[in-house]
């Protein structure tokens, strides 16, 4: 067990399901196509892990259809992640290694959005790369989605 489990244990899969579930719907019912939560708070509450690295693109991309959400972390972070319950949760994991575009999976996972919304604390390095990788679609914040789920 985990130093963070023993004194602040994540939920369990079920509770972690609802609340991707109900990000989901949140999603659609604000028009966004896509949210894209960076390491933090956001990500802690959703999958019970909150990251580490932000100088390296790791994301989890939740979509307002009913895709899989997916995990996009770098192969060396993957390990930090083991404790999360992909499986339970329905969420893909995709990681990438040096060399690759971690962007340009994101965008190729998205398709062709009309809109996204991004964690109200992602670093600008990869708010303005995602804004690259998919300039077709009007960025937003996240959190005026995500706030109501927490009260």
């Amino acid at each position: 067990m985990s130093r963070r489990s023993l004194h602040n244990p994540a939920p369990d899969a079920a509770t972690l399901r609802a609340r991707l579930d109900r990000a989901r719907a949140a999603a659609a019912d604000a028009a966004t196509d896509a949210l894209l939560i960076g390491p933090g708070s956001d990500l802690r509450y959703l999958i019970g892990q909150a990251g580490g690295s932000f100088e390296r693109l790791s994301v989890l991309l939740v979509p307002a259809t009913d895709a899989d959400p997916v995990l996009v972390l770098p192969a060396l972070e993957e390990p930090g992640y083991a404790d999360v319950p992909t499986d339970e949760l329905g969420v893909d994991v995709v990681t990438w290694v040096d060399g690759e575009d971690p962007y340009r999976i994101v965008a190729d996972r998205l398709g062709k959005p009309g809109r996204v919304a991004v964690s109200d604390t992602m670093a600008a390095l990869h708010v303005l790369r995602l804004r690259d990788a998919v300039a077709d679609a009007e960025q937003t914040l996240a959190g005026p989605v995500l706030r109501d789920l927490r009260m």
